[in-house]
């Protein structure tokens, strides 16, 4: 089994803003109901521990990467996120390893005094906002249904003002309602260098809404995108899931967990200390993300035996034949894995989104052909 290096802590199990597509709240896990609002600095020194053990058994583990989760993980306030990474700071005293901070944030608490310390605490920020006003307005909304979209650009404004280097990324989830280039063009004008564009987390229970649209609308979007990117609009910005797809063309290693066959190095850890899967499993509002473990008692070598934690460790041997013998095999590698979820069968299935990635992944080939002969004949 592969070592884990990459910890998604749920600092904050509740949320100031109500998302309407939020796995977290609204797609049927009703966990974070029974969850500490905040994490207790008790539990993150015992995950501490937890991690530091894991690197002794496994030296040859030389980087791990912590990242800030919720609900709104800025809302635990300044002084808690600075007590949080001073605990965690002291795992480099102890193992000889590299530890890099990141958080993905709604933006709306990015005021100076959590900027200043998310800079001095090298922690690398991704801001979640779907557009101009008028798109993130369709989903992104606080508890009363107001939008948000102005308190978000002004924390943006503010981390490109003072901590520019450690505005890191942002991610929009799709709406096929949303012309692709307005999102992308945004983008390319808030002063980041990363972007990222999410299927939204849907699986065969749940089929994802295609508004009277064509059986291949998300890739199709997506295409638009990426035929723009690769003319050379918005050449400034990196977009992680075209990349993704490209280095698997190149047989290079996935960016990240979804559409790859690597063993997954993600685990999720709860505001209570409970581990859990890779926390987007919530959307099949069936608690698959349930592991029955909590850093108290169980070591991180447990939890890799845990079947549900093996299942996204195997590989391709996971996948159900239509995948195996799919001609896009070792480029979608059966899409992420929440969305393969059927009651009936549980993820023994290809994506809910598997016409949307062939004909995308077609047509991304069919550019990249074009592009090599090009460079051939230069």
């Amino acid at each position: 089994m592969h070592a884990i290096n990459e910890f998604v802590v749920k600092i904050a199990s509740r949320c100031n803003l109500n998302c309407d597509y939020c796995y977290e709240y609204n797609m049927g896990d009703d966990s974070w109901k029974k969850q500490s609002k905040y994490i207790s600095l008790e539990t993150v020194t015992q995950l501490k521990f937890r991690i530091v053990e894991h690197l002794k058994d496994h030296p040859e583990i030389d980087q791990i990467f912590i990242s800030f989760h919720g609900g709104e993980p800025l809302s635990v306030g300044v002084e808690r996120l600075q007590n949080y990474c001073d605990v965690f700071k002291q795992i480099c005293n102890e193992v000889p390893v590299r530890l890099s901070f990141s958080t993905q944030t709604n933006g709306v608490f990015l005021d100076e005094k959590m900027i200043n310390t998310l800079k001095k605490n090298r922690v690398f920020v991704g801001v979640s906002v779907d557009g101009p006003k008028e798109y993130n307005d369709l989903h992104r909304v606080d508890h009363k249904g107001k939008s948000t979209f102005d308190e978000t650009q002004k924390g943006i404004d503010r981390i490109n003002e003072l901590a520019k280097d450690y505005f890191n990324s942002v991610f929009a989830v799709i709406d096929l309602r949303i012309p692709p280039l307005e999102v992308f063009d945004y983008f390319g004008s808030i002063g980041v260098g990363h972007c990222d564009f999410l299927l939204p987390h849907h699986n065969w229970d749940l089929l994802p809404p295609r508004y009277g649209k064509s059986k291949t609308a998300y890739g199709e979007w997506l295409y638009e995108i990426w035929s723009a990117w690769i003319g050379g609009r918005n050449k400034h910005l990196n977009i992680r899931f075209f990349e993704s797809i490209v280095r698997n063309f190149l047989g290079a290693e996935s960016l990240y967990e979804a559409m790859t066959d690597a063993p997954a190095s993600l685990i999720t850890i709860n505001s209570d200390g409970d581990y859990e899967g890779v926390d987007t499993l919530k959307s099949t509002g069936n608690s698959s993300q349930v592991l029955g473990y909590n850093v108290q008692k169980h070591s991180l070598n447990e939890v890799l035996e845990h079947q549900a934690v093996q299942q996204r460790q195997i590989g391709i041997k996971a996948l159900c034949d239509k995948c195996l013998n799919c001609e896009h095999l070792k480029r979608c590698y059966g899409g992420y894995y929440p969305h393969r979820f059927k009651k009936l069968n549980g993820f023994k299935n290809e994506s809910v989104y598997c016409d949307d990635l062939f004909y995308l992944i077609s047509r991304m080939k069919e550019d990249l052909v074009k592009y090599k002969k090009l460079q051939n004949n230069a």
